[in-house]
This record gives structure tokens, sequence and C-alpha cells, in this order.
């Protein structure tokens, strides 16, 4: 084989490798991680844009449906509208992916209260999370008080 044949048939085995990568790119065409898309999501939340907001977080649910802060971003915003369906099962799966986690805890105690109900059930998960909530147990304290207070009236 002469030298300028060899040489052409590298190129085109290299060329057809590098083609090997372009599915990949295909999945992600936008260049950011979940985790980037919930930062920016974040931002613009911050920002008061809520629809660009929850574009990113379901951006990041898209790439990750296992996502933790994908999930939590998207029940607090389920939450924040009053789809407490939502939100509890936005929150529900991300519990399932960090169990005991305090921060879904108390979100789904949360929205136990906003809607009025399963509040023993709520209570009994924020006790359960407190001796382990860290810097969080103020949070769970201020839901179990509510919730105490509402089963009082």
């Amino acid at each position: 084989m002469s030298k300028t044949r060899y040489i052409v048939l590298l190129g085109c085995v290299g060329g057809l490798t590098a083609c090997a990568h372009l599915p990949q790119l295909a999945l992600h065409p936008d260049g950011l991680s979940p985790s980037e898309h919930v930062t920016l999501g974040h931002t613009y939340e911050a920002r008061g844009e809520k629809e660009l907001a929850l574009r990113e977080y379901r951006a990041a649910y898209d790439q990750d449906a296992h996502s933790y802060p994908a999930l939590m971003a998207l029940g607090e915003t389920a939450y924040n509208q009053g789809a407490w369906a939502k939100a509890r099962a936005y929150f529900r799966k991300a519990l399932k992916g960090v169990p005991g986690d305090p921060s879904a805890i108390n979100n789904l105690a949360m929205v136990d209260l906003g809607e009025g109900k399963h509040l023993k059930r709520a209570r009994d998960s924020l006790e359960k999370a407190l001796p382990t909530a860290g810097a969080l147990k103020p949070y769970l304290e201020d839901t179990l008080a509510s919730i105490q207070n509402v089963q009082t009236k």
C-alpha cells in the first residue's frame, strides 16, 4: 500500500471514530448538567422569573429523573402553586432517593399541613427526623408547632 493511500485510510478511520461521539452530543444539546439547570432555575426564581425557573427545573428532571435538587425544586414549585399531589409526588421521590432526608420530610409535612390531611403521619415523620436534622432542626420544629396549632383548634 502506498504511503498516500495509507494516510487517507487513517484519516477516514479517524473521522469515523470521531463520529462515534455524535450521539452523546445529541443527548445534551444545551450542554448543561442537571445541577447546572437547577442552579440556573434558582437564579431565575430569585429574579421573579418563575416560568423560566420551572423550565430549568424540568430540564434537569428530564436529564435525570432521580436528581434530588431537581425533585426538590419541582416539589417546591408545585407546593407554592398549591398543587399538593404534584408536590407530594416530587418530595416522596426525593425522599426515596435520599431516605431520612430532613428537608424532604419537612417539605412533605408542609404539603400535608397545607392540605390539612395526614397530620399525624406528618408529625410522626418530623419527630423521627428531628434527632438527625442538624441545621434544619428549627424548620422541623416550626412545622411541628404549626401542625400542633392546627390539631388543637
